[in-house]
């Protein structure tokens, strides 16, 4: 997207959201807990709220659990209510809250618009703060896979490296001097196991910055086993391994899957199963040169990952992988300096939000977009050479 109003795109919420505002969590579940943990840079949430009779009076996340109908009844202040539960419920308990008088974007939000639009935009609005929904780290470009359509672009990498462990500690340093938390900061490659140094970053953000960050993870495309050592500490620093399930097209995944799979339970590492139908290709044959165009696919595409690199945060992760690659070269816009964020908080938020001075980057006019606009698919995992 392309500035309209630089420093001002989201002035329009400056009426729903401050400091004054006092937020209820619907939900004191998984998603209610994760929540709270996205939102500990300030001391905002007043009370859960759940229908569950055996949790009403506990205490969850260090606050009280309310009925619903204690909830209602009560008099509050200037409050707003975010509905934390599955989805098959988020429906019915959103329509209590309509029929009760509440006006859905104003004082009533449901968890994943919340987290991943709002949450951003009221860290700056109500307390001042910088919140980034996801950020990745490249450890290396070292994958010993060589995946058609690799997002990463692994096969057009000429140049695979690991990156030194103190330049990826000095990017972790520097990021959090000037933000004040992270939904998910996401470990990655290349295959972010055989980066060498990964138990020693691993542990460094964690006993740094994890009271910063929500979820610390990796994704590994299940062919390495990982030491009992490894999954000790991985256990320990609380980090999420999520699991791509390859084995359709990759054989030497057959005989590890379910072996990382088991480890991950022996040693209680949170861990997903990850498997999917097909992929998207990014890829585009042909290079789009009208601007206008690529501003437009640059805005639908909604992308929501940023990435971290040299002390800057890119606004989108795929570009900065296809100038890492040489596929092509970088352009104003692409990135942030992070020691510019503290004198442009609202700006710096805009930006990881998908604003930019061009209103697209510089892969956009090779990229055929995310998922949200993309519907070129094809196989998963499948090998070019192995």
């Amino acid at each position: 997207m392309k500035w309209t109003n630089k420093g001002h795109q989201f002035d329009r919420f400056s009426e729903i959201f401050s400091n004054e505002m006092k937020v209820y969590i619907y939900g004191a579940g998984e998603n209610g807990k994760d929540l709270f943990s996205r939102m500990m840079f300030a001391d905002c949430v007043e009370a859960f709220i759940d229908n569950d009779e055996r949790k009403v009076g506990d205490i969850f996340c260090g606050k009280k659990i309310l009925s619903l109908y204690e909830f209602i009844s009560k008099k509050k202040e200037k409050h707003f209510v975010v509905i934390a539960q599955s989805l098959s419920n988020i429906v019915l308990s959103k329509q209590q809250f309509l029929c009760a008088g509440y006006i859905e974007g104003k004082n009533l939000f449901d968890y994943h618009s919340f987290v991943r639009f709002y949450l951003p935009i009221f860290a700056v609005y109500s307390w001042d703060k910088i919140y980034i929904p996801t950020v990745s780290m490249l450890m290396t470009t070292i994958c010993n896979l060589d995946c058609k359509g690799c997002l990463n672009f692994t096969h057009l990498n000429k140049n695979k490296m690991h990156y030194p462990l103190e330049q990826l500690k000095e990017n972790v340093d520097c990021l959090f001097s000037q933000i004040n938390g992270v939904g998910l900061f996401h470990l990655c490659g290349g295959e972010p196991l055989l980066y060498p140094h990964f138990m020693e970053i691993m542990n460094y953000i964690s006993v740094k910055y994890r009271n910063k960050i929500s979820e610390l993870g990796i994704t590994t495309n299940g062919t390495i086993i990982p030491s009992d050592e490894l999954c000790i500490q991985m256990s320990n620093a609380n980090l999420s391994v999520w699991v791509d399930d390859y084995r359709k097209n990759v054989e030497i995944a057959n005989g590890t899957y379910e072996t990382i799979l088991k480890k991950m339970r022996n040693f209680r590492v949170k861990y997903y199963a990850n498997y999917v139908d097909e992929w998207i290709n990014i890829e585009k044959e042909n290079i789009d040169t009208d601007e206008e165009k690529n501003i437009n696919k640059c805005t639908l595409c909604s992308i929501p990952f940023v990435s971290l690199k040299n002390n800057k945060v890119y606004g989108c992760n795929y570009s900065d992988y296809a100038c890492e690659a040489n596929i092509v070269n970088g352009i104003s816009g692409d990135y942030w300096e992070l020691s510019q964020i503290s004198n442009n908080k609202k700006i710096f938020m805009e930006y990881i939000m998908g604003y930019s001075d061009n209103g697209y980057y510089s892969y956009c006019s090779k990229c055929e977009g995310s998922i949200a606009i993309n519907f070129n698919k094809i196989p998963v995992a499948e090998q070019y050479s192995l």
